[in-house]
């Protein structure tokens, strides 16, 4: 973390002690970049880095968390380019392929926008395409059944088969064209009854990078690593899941991850709160607040903070608003 000195100034110096290396042609490769807390004076460090750079010497970030604005603006400035394949993280081996496969940029949080091969897909030819590509994006093994149940629940087989044909081939179209294939591409195949992801196209998802941190969170033991996986989480949460649109599927997926959100600011707190870091865990659990704000334990917690730092007014007025609400 840059906790002092000017960002930009630090990327430019370490960009020229890496050109001191050697005259030769350097490829930087960077792994694991998702451990990274990617807060603004990092982006900013990562800017100065790269304008100052060399044309013989090159940065490879193996990533999928860097948020989507510096990305964007590096491809439009043909600064960057998106390459190779995407590692899950049940894989074992890295497995190179001789033509990149297209790469599938989809962030759920806020408005929701896709990106393919890093440019955005804006023109969806009406609501019910975007609305069934993010359903696809967010159940990667349905069955139709659910698909009708959630889309369609009082129409007949018939109808709902009919609708659902048409506008998945128009989500097709949709990705063909961004591609700039004449031909239709699928974002989904169909095996055994269920429709899982085409394993031509290589897909990253906010929603599905967070809900990682957050199970590797509860798997390791070791504390510095539960930090960086919540913060990671919490760094990644832009907002309630597809703000503006309304469905039911939707409004339960968005209070799961708004839940999801919660736990991981409390759990982050509670850390913070046992080394004494007590503005940081203020910080987090008034954010924890505003989204369940009927939480005991949130209340509880915030009350010692104020006992603690000598706020015994604030702390009278959690207990009293406490009791008003029993």
């Amino acid at each position: 973390m840059l906790a002092e000195g000017d960002p930009e100034a630090i990327g430019h110096t370490l960009a020229c002690e890496i050109e001191t290396i050697t005259d030769e042609p350097i490829i930087l490769f960077i792994d694991d970049f998702d451990r990274i807390r990617i807060d603004d004076l990092f982006q900013r460090f990562l800017a100065g880095l790269i304008d100052s750079l060399p044309d013989r010497v090159q940065i490879a970030l193996s990533s999928s968390a860097l948020p989507s604005c510096p990305r964007k603006q590096m491809l439009t400035r043909g600064d960057a380019v998106i390459l190779g394949n995407y590692q899950h993280r049940s894989d074992i081996l890295f497995n190179t392929v001789a033509k990149p496969k297209p790469q599938l940029e989809v962030y759920g949080f806020g408005e929701g926008v896709v990106l393919l091969n890093g440019r955005p897909i804006d023109n969806w030819d009406g609501v019910l395409p975007k609305r069934l590509f993010f359903y696809l994006i967010d159940n990667p093994m349905v069955t139709r059944d659910q698909i009708f149940a959630d889309f369609w629940p009082h129409l007949s087989v018939k109808g709902a088969t009919d609708i659902f044909h048409v506008t998945k081939h128009k989500i097709s179209e949709i990705i063909g064209r961004a591609l700039g294939n004449a031909q239709d591409c699928e974002l989904t195949t169909y095996t055994q009854g269920y429709y899982i992801p085409n394993p031509q196209i290589v897909r990253h998802y906010d929603v599905e990078n967070i809900t990682d941190a957050v199970e590797r969170a509860y798997l390791t033991t070791d504390m510095h690593e539960v930090e960086l996986f919540l913060t990671r989480a919490l760094d990644l949460y832009r907002g309630p899941y597809l703000v503006n649109t309304q469905q039911d599927w939707i409004a339960h997926r968005r209070a799961a991850l708004e839940q999801k959100h919660v736990e991981a600011a409390i759990w982050l707190a509670q850390i913070h709160y046992e080394r004494h870091d007590d503005d940081e865990a203020l910080r987090l659990l008034q954010l924890a607040r505003v989204m369940r704000s009927e939480r005991e334990d949130v209340r509880r917690m915030l009350i010692e903070l104020h006992l603690r730092g000598g706020a015994r007014a604030q702390a009278r007025r959690e207990e009293e608003q406490k009791i008003a609400d029993i």
